[in-house]
């Protein structure tokens, strides 16, 4: 990796590319690595194939980062409304470590070295960038006052990584490894974090960049093929005031938990600014298109009230680009005429164009 880096030309280093500022809303993403770095998933590979296990932030070796000093290496990228970034949502098995086996990296192993390959194919020094908390985020009891501010930095725009349009965000939704006695066994959909990771990541992600895990077969060895099995089935967009009804309800219940009880304010926090920011540059990000697709998920009846929540919510508290944005999810949906009629009254077409 260090080797890729010294090779490039200086005109690899400066060139930004047009097809990653439109196609691939690069730019954010470079704007979001000077919080947030990076794990080249070339790392992540061959740490799995020598049976390692992920290290801790403070222990990554300088050449696995991928930060602002080597971002030029994403833009080589030619998938459009995709990039090459893997963002993880998935449960920790212990309290001070997510994977003491190695279990959940190996599961993914054949995930990352799809997309690395066909990162290669654009570029001699194109990768894979990967989003995982434990090696991305300064751990305790290990923090210095430096690690700290980088952790609240880099906590705080979690959200951006998991709704940005075009990164791909696995849903680690399948069965809990049984390798080792691990702390915590609640499964995925019992998880706090989890619950918002996914929640965030259906804001307005596009249809084939959120994957599920539990759809995986091992079968696919191109890219194009891996991304059609992967596409996770989607859940309406929700409103923070609602999401915050179900993370606290569903804590009082039992039904979702966190390891840290303080953690519930803060997701809820994490959401909240995730929601607006989503709405708010979703047009800018895209290139200045403004066309939101959330068609063919089998919505009707029941999902319009979350629907018309979380829309006037967005009219309420979203500055929103000029123009506004378009809402396309008529079209292979179970929406009746009442159902429709109800969408569009959510908010003046100027600011959502339901159609």
């Amino acid at each position: 990796m260090a080797r890729a880096a010294d090779e490039a030309s200086e005109e690899e280093k400066g060139k930004v590319g047009e097809y990653w500022a439109k196609y691939c809303g690069g730019p954010a993403i470079e704007a979001m690595l000077e919080d947030l770095w990076l794990v080249d998933a070339q790392y992540c590979i061959a740490l799995a194939e020598e049976g390692g296990i992920l290290p801790r932030y403070q222990a990554i070796p300088e050449s696995a980062w991928l930060g602002p000093h080597n971002k030029w290496r994403l833009r080589c990228w030619r998938e459009s409304f995709a990039t090459p970034v893997l963002v993880l949502s998935y449960p920790w098995l212990d309290r001070t470590h997510p994977d003491r086996q190695g279990e959940q990296l190996r599961k993914i192993l054949p995930i990352l070295k799809v997309m690395v390959e066909k990162a290669k194919q654009y570029g001699a020094h194109g990768t894979i960038g990967v989003l995982w908390d434990y090696p991305c985020l300064p751990q305790r009891p290990y923090r210095n006052e430096r690690d700290q501010e980088r952790f609240k930095v880099g906590l705080r725009g979690l959200n951006a990584w998991y709704s940005h349009p075009y990164t791909h965000v696995l849903l680690m939704t399948t069965p809990l490894p049984d390798g080792a006695d691990y702390g915590n066994r609640r499964p995925y959909g019992e998880r706090g974090w989890c619950h918002v990771e996914r929640r965030l990541s259906g804001l307005v992600k596009d249809e084939k960049m959120l994957w599920d895990m539990s759809a995986f077969t091992g079968t696919q060895t191109h890219y194009l093929g891996l991304r059609n099995e992967l596409k996770a089935g989607r859940e309406p967009f929700m409103s923070p005031d609602r999401v915050a009804r179900e993370l606290r309800e569903g804590v009082a219940s039992g039904a979702v938990a966190f390891t840290a009880a303080s953690d519930v304010e803060l997701v809820i926090d994490l959401y909240a600014r995730g929601f607006v920011r989503a709405f708010d540059t979703f047009k800018e990000v895209r290139g200045g298109r403004g066309s939101l697709f959330y068609e063919r998920l089998g919505w009707g009846r029941a999902e319009v009230p979350i629907l018309v929540e979380a829309i006037e919510y967005a009219n309420k508290h979203c500055k929103l680009p000029e123009g506004g944005l378009d809402l396309w999810m008529f079209d292979g949906n179970k929406f009746d005429d009442e159902d429709k009629a109800k969408l569009r009254a959510a908010a003046p077409a100027d600011r959502f164009k339901v159609q």
